[in-house]
């Protein structure tokens, strides 16, 4: 199997070591199951081969609409949230009201 040097700081490298020791894994199985992980693809080539699939006219990209044409928002604020203490149905606290 081939091997790999790489250079790392200290910090990073024991975060490795104790991960691994966690794991009950070695330093190399881990750092090699975190690299496959991470360099896989997350999508199945049988989930690829669906791109297409659907033939169906009607199935189409809707266009996007402008910002402007979206409905509009209701305005956030933690001081009307109920987490926070505000209460929205009666509307937002004032910071002296905290």
């Amino acid at each position: 199997m081939p091997q790999l040097s790489l250079y790392i700081d200290e910090e990073t490298l024991e975060k490795i070591k104790s991960s691994a020791a966690a794991e009950k894994l070695s330093v190399s199985k881990l750092v090699t199951r975190i690299l496959s992980r991470s360099l896989s693809s997350a999508w199945t080539p049988e989930f690829l081969a669906t791109y297409g699939a659907i033939t169906d006219p009607s199935f189409v990209e809707p266009t996007e609409i402008a910002m402007m044409q979206d409905l509009p928002r209701a305005e956030f604020s933690p001081l009307s949230h109920p987490a926070q203490g505000g209460d929205p149905a009666f509307g937002r606290m004032t910071e002296g009201e905290i």
